[in-house]
Formats: structure tokens, C-alpha cells, sequence
């Protein structure tokens, strides 16, 4: 009997370390599996080309399309087209205009987000293929002025003619600024992007052509062909371009919609 309970002593103090031992690793166990798990997760990394984002948008380049795809965490490559149609009537010296504008443009943008949050900075280059044509109308029987030449407009014959507005460049430096990422860096798909800023686009440049009869007391004349209402109408064309010198930048705007893929 006393070596049965020597025996059995033994045998409970051999388990005692080993239960100890499997209670501590449990513990460890447990201890890094929490440590894991609250670990903060690393944002996503972008490489190159590796997704792509589509934006509808509109604004003062009217409506338009874009796509973007990610350079890297910090940077994305932007292209769009935009098109729009408008009519814009205007009054210089008696002379109506009717001027229709026909905007197409293109662009690439290069998004640098600053802070890694929504907001970035996107130089880029601005491609306009624009067009410009009005008509230049005067009321019958009303009177109108050519450069210091004031005229009355005849009945029979009334005063008409064309204008037409060119830039001086297709290509032009761009620079906006906005707030939204067309590709999220936290996951998410849909955005709705806002921007603002100018493309350098030059000064546009205004050309009018005038017929129809015209009277002075002296009186009536063509006004195509007579030489003092030619030099006067280049002199009113001077004042029209020197209107136009305050749009040497093109204001863009510009809400849209974006959704990651």
C-alpha cells in the first residue's frame, strides 16, 4: 500500500509541469493571435495600369468622358474629351451679333495627390478643336458705327454680314485643381469628383465682313467696296479684338461621376 501511494504521488507531480507548459504556450498563442489581429492593415499599393477608373462629367467644356488609371499610391493618369454647342449674342456700335460656338477639346492630366487624400494638383496639356462663326446684323433704318464713321442703315439694301473667331493655338498648358480620386485608395468604387482651373489657350481673334448699303449725309454707298468704310470696319474689328484681350485663359469647371472597375 505504501509504495502504491509512493507511486501515485510521483505520477501527479510528472503531470504538474507538463499541464503548466501546455497552459503557457496556450497563452502565447493567444497572445500573438490577438496581437495579429490588431495589427493595422497596410493601405493598398497601386502599380502601374493595375485598375481603371470611367468619369461622365460636365461643366464649362461642356459634357464629356474620362478614363484614369494609377502611376502609383500618389499619382494617377487622366485623359478626357469634352464637346459642347452655344449661341452668344453680343452688341458693338449698333451691330448685333449672333455668335455660335462649336468647343471640342481633349486633354491629359497627370492627378498629384499632395496629402495621399482626395484633393491634387493636375497639370496637363489641353487639345482644342473650336469654332466660331457669327452673323452681324443692323436694323433696317437704324444707325450703327464704323471706327468714328457713324452710318444709317438702308431699307432696301440693309446691312449684313459674317465674323468669324480662330486661337492661336490647338495645344495649349493646363493647370486645375479638385477634390475626389477617380481611383480610391481605400477600396471604395464610386466617387464624385469636382475641379477647377484654366488651360492658356491665347487670345482668340475676331474677323468680320460687312455688305449691304449704308448712307451719310454725303450719301449712299456699298460698304464692301468703299475704301473709308473698309478702313473704319478695320478699326472696329481692333476694337473687337481688344475686348477679347481679357480671355487669354479658358475657366474650366467641371462635376462629374466616377467608377472604379
Amino acid at each position: 500500500m505504501l509504495a502504491l501511494a509512493l507511486l501515485s504521488a510521483s505520477s501527479v507531480r510528472a503531470q504538474q509541469p507538463f499541464t503548466s507548459n501546455l497552459l503557457e504556450s496556450s497563452s502565447i498563442e493567444g497572445s500573438s493571435e490577438s496581437t495579429i489581429s490588431n495589427a493595422p492593415k497596410r493601405p493598398r499599393s497601386f502599380r502601374p495600369f493595375t485598375t481603371l477608373a470611367v468619369a461622365v462629367n460636365g461643366g464649362t467644356l461642356g459634357g464629356g468622358v474620362e478614363l484614369a488609371t494609377p502611376l502609383s499610391n500618389a499619382f494617377n493618369l487622366r485623359v478626357g474629351g469634352d464637346i459642347v454647342s452655344f449661341n452668344y449674342p453680343f452688341s458693338l456700335d449698333g451691330l448685333d451679333y449672333t455668335t455660335k460656338l462649336h468647343l471640342r477639346s481633349g486633354r491629359v492630366n497627370l492627378d498629384w495627390f499632395l496629402l495621399r487624400g482626395s484633393f491634387h494638383l493636375s497639370p496637363g496639356i489641353f487639345y482644342a478643336n473650336n469654332s466660331a462663326t457669327a452673323i452681324a446684323t443692323v436694323p433696317p433704318g437704324k444707325q450703327f458705327e464704323l471706327g468714328n464713321q457713324t452710318l444709317i442703315n438702308t431699307v432696301d439694301d440693309p446691312i449684313g454680314g459674317t465674323a468669324s473667331i480662330t486661337y492661336p493655338r490647338r495645344l495649349a498648358p493646363m493647370l486645375t485643381a479638385g477634390s475626389g480620386n477617380l481611383i480610391p485608395r481605400d477600396g471604395r468604387h464610386l466617387t464624385f469628383p469636382v475641379e477647377f482651373g484654366v488651360a492658356f489657350t491665347g487670345q482668340p481673334q475676331m474677323n468680320v465682313q460687312l455688305n449691304g448699303t449704308a448712307c451719310t449725309n454725303q450719301g449712299c454707298f456699298d460698304i464692301a467696296i468703299d475704301p473709308t468704310s473698309q478702313q473704319n470696319l478695320a478699326a472696329e474689328i481692333r476694337k473687337l479684338n481688344d475686348n477679347l484681350k481679357k480671355l487669354t485663359v479658358y475657366p474650366i469647371l467641371t462635376v462629374g461621376m466616377a467608377y472604379r472597375f
